[in-house]
């Protein structure tokens, strides 16, 4: 096969294609499912994603082999696909506004932003998510 058969995410999947720590490259036709904007439409966002496999990190620097508390991206790292289950965080609310004993199990991180401004009493347009009633005294 030669090169032209190939567009540019194929070949890059391709480069990519077994390679030690990358779990998956997501091409642009995968972007929404991440919640990215399609990059036809939006300059800003990206044409692909790599993601990492656990237990590996993408980091700023060159460091290479370096033992992991040595690495300077050790304290921060990129590259994981959003929707792994081991990579999920806690969300806890207290305070006035939030019922007490109030469980929701697993949100969005898209919820965080409208529950805090609905506590708060403020009004924000264009949010993609929605707020978390059931954690709410009112």
């Amino acid at each position: 096969m030669s090169r032209g058969l190939f567009s540019p995410a194929e070949r890059v999947k391709a480069a990519f294609k077994g390679l030690e720590g990358i779990a998956k490259v997501a091409g642009p036709e995968e972007m929404p499912a991440y919640g990215i904007a399609d990059p036809k439409v939006d300059p800003n966002a990206p044409d692909m994603m790599i993601f990492a496999q656990l237990g590996y990190a993408f980091g700023d620097t060159a460091a290479g082999e370096l033992p992991f508390t040595e690495k300077p991206e050790r304290k921060g790292t990129h590259g994981h696909d959003p929707n792994l289950p081991e990579l999920h965080a806690s969300f806890i609310a207290w305070g006035a506004g939030i019922k007490p004993g109030a469980k929701v199990g697993e949100i969005a991180n898209t919820q965080v932003t409208p529950t805090i401004a609905k506590v708060m009493g403020l009004e924000m347009s264009n949010l993609d998510g929605k707020p978390i009633t059931a954690i709410l005294a009112k």
